[in-house]
C-alpha cells in the first residue's frame, strides 16, 4: 500500500500556525492523519485478501481512520459509488474476526439491498449473515433459502449476524432491543437525519460500536450532520441549541460559522472522501442523445398530449382548488406527461384506467381523454423501439446491455420486444420481492447467457452492476435530473473497467425532446465525473422542482415560440441556480471538505 502525504515537516509548520487560522486547521487534521497512517500496518485488514477482495488505499484508510481515531463508531460519508459498503466489511472484519470484539452485528438497509449486503458479506468477508427481511419465492437459493427460512421467525433473538430492512427493523423493534447488539450498521443512512424511522431504536440500542453509511449526510441544513454525530458520538457536539449558538451563522441553519473549529471537530466522528481528490481507476462516461424521426401518427399524439396539458394545466391555475386539490392535478399531469413520452401502452393503460373513473371529470375532460386513447392506438410502430432495436442489434452479444424504463406497462411492452427479438433477459421492478430482485441481479452479473436487464426505477437506489455491464439504455426520460444520475450510477461506478455508454431515446417533437434532454445537457449530465454531479443536484433540488416547472412550461405555451421561450428561462433559472450552488460556500461544501490528499 503506498500512502504519500505532499507535506513535510507538519508538526513544525503547525507550531508556527496561530490556533484560530485556517491553515493550521489544516496542518492539525495533516499532522493527525500522518500518526494514524503510521499505525495502519498495525491492522489486519491492511493485508487483508479475501477471494473477491479488491484492495482500493482509500477503502482501508477510510476503515482505518474509524477504527483508530473514532473507536469503531463514525459516519462513512464517502461520496456515491467509492465501497462505503467494503469499508463497512474491513471494520466488521478487523473488530469481530482479528479482535474478536464483536459478536452480535445488525444491519438495517433498504428493503431492496438486503440480499444484496448478504451476498457481499459472505463473497467477499465469509460473514453468513441471515437475511431477517427474507421472502420465499420461485427462485430457489438451497444454501441462504435453508439459512433465512430457519431464523426466519427468531433470527433478532436466536442469530448473532442480522441483516434487515428498515420497515421491518421498525415492526419488530421489541424483538430487537432484547438483544444486546456489539454493532449497528445503517446503509443509506441519511433516512435518520431528521431523528424519525428508526433513528429512536438505535438510540435506545447504544451499541459499543456502529456505522452510519450515507453519501449525503447533510441534505439541507447543518442539524441534518448533528443528528447523525449525535447517534456516533453522543453528546460530542453537546445540546442542539448550544450546537445552534456555536456553529450556526444565521438561523437557516446552511451557512457556518466558526469553521476551523468545526472541522477539527467533524473529522472525528466522519470520513468523507470524494473520487475527484482520488486517483480512482474510473473511465468516462460518454452519453448519446438519440432523437427518432417520428411517424406522422407520432406527432399528432404529442401534439394533441401537449395541448392537453396546457388546457388542464391553465383550469387548474385558474380553478378555486384546495392545495392538496391543486398537488394532485399537478402530479397526475405530469405522469401523463411522462407516461406518454415513455410508450404508447403506457399512456393507452394509463388513460383506460382515468376513463374508468370519469366521474366528476366532465363531458369535455372524458371526450379528450378518448381521442387522446385514440391517437395512441395509432400507433403501431413506436420510433424508439426501432431506435431500441438498433442499439441491441450492435451491442449484443458481446456486451450486457441495461435497459431502464419509468413504468412497468412499458417494461411489459419492452419485454415483448425483447422476447421477439430472442433476447435473454431478466425483469427488475418494484412489483418483484427483494428474493427475486436480488435473484435477477445476481443471474445478470454472473450469468453469461443473460444479456439485457430491464429494469423499472426501482433499481436506481444502491444496486451494483459495474462489473457486468457498461452499457446503458434510457428508454424513457425522467423529468427529475437526479434519477437519471441514479440510473447512470449503477455503472458508472468504482470497480468498472469500461467507458461507460449511456443512450438516452426520445422521440422528435416530444416533451422528452424538446426540453427534458435539453435540459440534462445544460445541466450536465452527459459529461460529469463520479460523485461530482449529485451533490449539485441534491442541492437544485432543494431550490427548484424542475417536474413542476417543466409542467408550467407545458401548461403555459400557446404556440411552439412561447414553449421554446419559456424552455431556455427554465434553463437560464437552472444555470444560475446551479452558478450559485457552485460560488456559495454551501454546507456540503463547508462541512465535508475533506483536507487530505491520498495517492
Amino acid at each position: 500500500m503506498n500512502l504519500q502525504f505532499t507535506e513535510s515537516n507538519l508538526i513544525k509548520r503547525l507550531l508556527k500556525q496561530k490556533p484560530s487560522t485556517k491553515e493550521g486547521g489544516k496542518l492539525a487534521f495533516e499532522t493527525i492523519k500522518v500518526s494514524l497512517i503510521s499505525d495502519i500496518e498495525q491492522l489486519f485488514i491492511a493485508s487483508y485478501s479475501g477471494k473477491n477482495y479488491i484492495r482500493y488505499p482509500h477503502q482501508i484508510y477510510a476503515a482505518s481512520r474509524v477504527l483508530q481515531a473514532m473507536h469503531g463508531r463514525g459516519i462513512l460519508a464517502d461520496e456515491v459509488g467509492m465501497g462505503k459498503t467494503i469499508e463497512a466489511g474491513l471494520i466488521l472484519k478487523e473488530l469481530r474476526d482479528y479482535r474478536k470484539l464483536v459478536q452480535k452485528v445488525l444491519i438495517i438497509v433498504p428493503a431492496s439491498l438486503c440480499s444484496q449486503w448478504q451476498y457481499q458479506m459472505f463473497d467477499i468477508f465469509d460473514f453468513k449473515f441471515v437475511n431477517a427481511s427474507w421472502q420465499k419465492s420461485e427462485h430457489k437459493d438451497e444454501v441462504w433459502d435453508f439459512l433465512n427460512e430457519k431464523y426466519k421467525d427468531n433470527a433478532f433473538t436466536n442469530y448473532d449476524l442480522v441483516i434487515t430492512s428498515y420497515e421491518k427493523a421498525i415492526r419488530e423493534e421489541e424483538k430487537i432491543k432484547q438483544t444486546k447488539w456489539d454493532m449497528v450498521i445503517c446503509d443509506e443512512a441519511h433516512k435518520l437525519r431528521n431523528r424519525k424511522y428508526v433513528y429512536p431504536l438505535i438510540k435506545e440500542l447504544n451499541p459499543r460500536y456502529i456505522l452510519l453509511l450515507t453519501a449525503t449526510p447533510i441534505h439541507n441544513k447543518l442539524e441534518d450532520f448533528y443528528n447523525l454525530a449525535d447517534l456516533v458520538r453522543p453528546g460530542f457536539f453537546g445540546a442542539l441549541s448550544n450546537f445552534k449558538n456555536k456553529f450556526y451563522a444565521d438561523s437557516s441553519g446552511r451557512k457556518l460559522k466558526n469553521r476551523e473549529e468545526f472541522e477539527i471537530m467533524k473529522n472525528q466522528v466522519m470520513v468523507r472522501q470524494r473520487a475527484s481528490e482520488i486517483n480512482l481507476p474510473i473511465p468516462e462516461r460518454v452519453v448519446k442523445s438519440l432523437v427518432t424521426n417520428a411517424s406522422k401518427e407520432e406527432i399528432e399524439f404529442h401534439q394533441e398530449v401537449q395541448k392537453y396539458i396546457s388546457e388542464r394545466g391553465k383550469f387548474i391555475k385558474e380553478y378555486a382548488l384546495s392545495e392538496q386539490q391543486r398537488w394532485a392535478e399537478q402530479f397526475e399531469l405530469i405522469h401523463l406527461g411522462m407516461r406518454a413520452n415513455s410508450s404508447p401502452l403506457a399512456i393507452e393503460k394509463t388513460l383506460e384506467r382515468k376513463l374508468e373513473k370519469t366521474k366528476g371529470l366532465g363531458v369535455e375532460v372524458e371526450k379528450k381523454l378518448k381521442e387522446l386513447l385514440q391517437l395512441a392506438r395509432k400507433i403501431k410502430h413506436p420510433s424508439k423501439t426501432e431506435e431500441l432495436k438498433n442499439i441491441l442489434e450492435y451491442h449484443l452479444p458481446h456486451d450486457k446491455v441495461l435497459i431502464y424504463t419509468i413504468y412497468e406497462d412499458t417494461q411489459r411492452y419492452l419485454a415483448e420486444v425483447l422476447e421477439k427479438m430472442k433476447v435473454n433477459f431478466l425483469p427488475f421492478g418494484g412489483y418483484m420481492n427483494a428474493k427475486e430482485r436480488a435473484n435477477n441481479i445476481r443471474m445478470f452479473n454472473e450469468d453469461p447467457n443473460v444479456q439485457v436487464l430491464l429494469s423499472t426505477d426501482a433499481g436506481s437506489e444502491g444496486l451494483n452492476l459495474q462489473q457486468a455491464c457498461h452499457t446503458l439504455i434510457n428508454f424513457d426520460l425522467p423529468w427529475n435530473p437526479m434519477r437519471m444520475e441514479q440510473r447512470i450510477g449503477r455503472l458508472h461506478r468504482i470497480g468498472q473497467n469500461h467507458k461507460v455508454l449511456v443512450y438516452n431515446l426520445a422521440v422528435k417533437g416530444s416533451i422528452d425532446e424538446k426540453i427534458v434532454n435539453r435540459m440534462y445537457d445544460k445541466i450536465g449530465l452527459t459529461k460529469k465525473a463520479i460523485g461530482e454531479i449529485e451533490p449539485i443536484l441534491t442541492e437544485l433540488e432543494e431550490r427548484l422542482n424542475i417536474e413542476k416547472e417543466i409542467l408550467q412550461i407545458i401548461s403555459e405555451a400557446r404556440v411552439p415560440e412561447d414553449l421554446e421561450i419559456k424552455r431556455k428561462l427554465l434553463e437560464e433559472r437552472i444555470e444560475e441556480e446551479m452558478k450559485k450552488i457552485k460560488e456559495e460556500e454551501t454546507i456540503n461544501k463547508e462541512i465535508l471538505e475533506r483536507f487530505t490528499n491520498l495517492k
